[in-house]
């Protein structure tokens, strides 16, 4: 993945079991937000759409924003707010 940012995703409870797996890993173009990479979860897998309006996000252990703009090696949690 040259030239790409590489982040792990790990979710959360239904979270988890809507995406299939308790960990992803993505590549994403440099300066992209956390917004992206929730298009693209919600796009690849359906279920976590289902859930989206109830989600909330941890960069590197800290809640944030979705334009958080992601780095290389960047730990994004995605937890339910039911959770």
């Amino acid at each position: 993945m040259q030239g790409m940012v590489r982040v792990t995703v790990k979710l959360v409870g239904a979270a988890a079991e809507a995406a299939g797996a308790p960990a992803l890993e993505y590549g994403l173009v440099p300066g992209s937000a956390l917004r992206s990479l929730v298009a693209m979860l919600c796009a690849r897998h359906p279920g976590l759409l289902e859930l989206s309006s109830g989600l909330w996000f941890a960069v590197n252990g800290e809640r944030c924003e979705l334009d958080a703009v992601l780095a290389e090696g960047d730990e994004i949690r995605v937890i339910p707010s039911f959770h």
